[in-house]
């Protein structure tokens, strides 16, 4: 947490995914690139400004954060610190299916946001350091220029934000619905689920304790904040 140079602590991982956090004091005083694969964060505590070579965003509690593999990117903080959960896959991370619930349900794709180019840097630093992560080890790359001194960028691929804020609950009246329901991001062997507070259904017979259940397809993993 003290160490300004240090990496995210790994505590559960598989071969196909593994979830970090990430508790720091101070913006990260280099960039960084995972060439293993996707990240998503969720940010539990603090708020800053989040640069990539995709361009710049603000971010707050409640954010979650898309960081496409080979991405470049730098957290700085406005802050004391910043409380973060990493989820890794080496798989391309995605939204699932709406299916018959519909394109706007449980969340509207225009809530969507994505970083703006911003090629306004400090222009005294003299050299930038680049962390890159290749088979779970690190190197750095040091250049005489901001590498992140982005002016437009292209395409569909690119950092996405979403707020938990913007998520709706999906309820019914006659029954409780299963965990599935609450899917927000998926990757190859891998669902990330978003339950939010919500207020009792309507309907007195409604069954109000969720009843047990036994997942025989995932492990599960569940952070309440």
């Amino acid at each position: 947490m003290n160490d300004p140079h240090g990496s995210p602590v790994k505590l559960l991982y598989n071969e196909d995914t593994s979830l970090s956090i990430s508790h720091r004091r101070g913006s990260m005083p280099f960039f960084f690139r995972n060439a293993d694969g996707d990240e998503l964060h969720f940010i539990h505590k603090g708020g800053g400004r989040f640069e990539s070579d995709f361009g710049a965003m603000s971010f707050e509690v409640g954010d979650y954060i898309l960081v496409p593999k080979g991405t470049n990117y730098r957290f700085v903080y406005d802050t004391n610190e910043i409380f973060s959960i990493i989820v890794e896959s080496r798989y391309a991370i995605s939204f699932l299916d709406r299916g018959v619930i519909g394109q706007h349900a449980p969340f509207d794709y225009s809530k969507l946001e994505t970083p703006e180019p911003d090629p306004v840097y400090e222009s005294d630093q003299g050299e930038w350091e680049l962390k890159i992560k290749k088979c779970d080890r690190f190197t750095s790359v040091f250049y005489p220029f901001c590498p992140m001194d982005v002016v437009g960028w292209a395409g569909s691929l690119t950092v996405l934000k979403l707020n938990v804020r913007d998520i709706s609950n999906l309820m019914s009246e006659g029954m409780h619905l299963p965990p599935s329901v609450h899917f927000t991001f998926t990757a190859k062997g891998l669902y990330v689920c978003t339950f939010r507070p919500r207020s009792l259904e309507g309907n007195p017979n409604v069954e109000r304790v969720p009843w047990g259940h036994r997942n025989i397809d995932f492990d599960e993993v569940f952070f309440n904040s």
